[in-house]
């Protein structure tokens, strides 16, 4: 099932190797920290290692058992999630000193009779997971806010469907309603789709859907353009159920058709392929062009929907995320690469 919007990212997943290293890491720094506080540079490497011992045992319990509860927290509300994940580091540094203090220290006979090392541990516990989740909360806010960014941007994507392509469409509907009125309500239909797609608000879909939407407005453009348009797809090496920010191919399909192969008076094409990986996504859409209509001004109308698409790409996906353009005269090509969200 799917996690809740609102405490989707609150807890990292401990259970990959590469975060529970990195709280190792910063778990060993805070002992190394406390060694110098307490003895500065001549360290009782006896107690060092004692307390690195009992420090890294603690994480990795914290780290396995919120591991355990990450998707059950993620389904009620953030400050119950908040509350219970601190209760749980909580008693887990409670059940480890009393552990500590019973069959340990008692038998080196250092126990207090106030249970001094055990309130010790668990105030300094409370203080690291208090700090912990206070910036994990604080990342989520910082998350939510950018996926409001991200969502009115892609609103405002979405409000722009071409005016051109609306009064083509519509001017082809028109003119085939007496000719070919089965043709017209094909494109009545499709269009009705498209632009009930449009509509959405999410931020992101799957490429599945994505690729519903893309065939509905090529299905249109191939009964205006005929012959003139053809395209092929070929997602075989592709995980369909990958996300993607939502309506992004269909804009650049868009742009295919309007630089590409509508000013062409001969036949044109459309390739897309795409393939993914454990890791990545990468999408090429390829469209012929005459080489010899092409001005320096030729491929302004791509900057306004391309850079909006690259802006989402970033934002959702991080740095690596690339939109790249190539112009080779008879072709053009757009590649899209994200890393794959599991």
């Amino acid at each position: 099932m799917e996690q809740p919007e609102n405490n989707r990212f609150l807890l990292p997943n401990l259970c990959e190797l590469q975060v529970l290293f990195l709280l190792m890491i910063v778990m060993q720094l805070l002992v190394i920290l406390e060694m110098l506080f307490l003895f500065g540079m001549r360290f009782d490497w006896l107690h060092f290692g004692l307390v690195t011992l009992y420090v890294q045992a603690q994480s990795l319990i914290s780290a396995s058992m919120l591991c355990t509860l990450r998707i059950p927290l993620a389904k009620v509300s953030m400050e119950m999630a908040v509350s219970s994940a601190f209760i749980v580091l909580l008693l887990i540094a409670l059940v480890m000193a009393l552990l500590v203090e019973h069959y340990w220290l008692s038998a080196i006979q250092v126990v207090s009779s106030d249970h001094a090392f055990v309130w010790r541990n668990v105030l300094v516990s409370a203080i690291i997971s208090a700090v912990a989740l206070r910036y994990l909360f604080v990342q989520q806010q910082l998350i939510a806010q950018q996926k409001s960014e991200l969502q009115a941007s892609l609103l405002a994507l979405q409000a722009r469907i071409r005016p051109h392509f609306l009064f083509n469409t519509l001017n082809s509907i028109a003119s085939l309603i007496t000719v070919a009125p089965e043709k017209a309500e094909q494109m009545i239909e499709n269009l009705a789709g498209l632009i009930r797609a449009s509509l959405r608000e999410d931020v992101e879909t799957t490429i599945e859907d994505e690729w519903q939407l893309c065939e509905a407005y090529l299905q249109i453009e191939k009964i205006r353009l005929d012959e003139r348009l053809s395209w092929t797809c070929d997602f075989s090496g592709l995980n369909l159920q990958a996300e993607i920010p939502s309506l992004s191919l269909q804009p650049l399909l868009e742009n295919a058709i309007y630089h590409g192969i509508q000013p062409n008076i001969e036949k044109g094409s459309i390739t897309i392929t795409g393939h993914s990986t454990d890791k990545e996504v990468q999408i090429q859409i390829k469209n012929s062009q005459n080489k010899d209509l092409q001005t320096p001004k030729k491929h302004e109308g791509h900057n306004m929907a391309v850079e909006n698409i690259r802006h989402r790409l970033i934002r959702l996906y991080g740095d690596t995320a690339t939109l790249e353009l190539c112009d080779k005269g008879d072709s053009f090509i757009v590649t899209m690469t994200y890393a794959f969200n599991d």
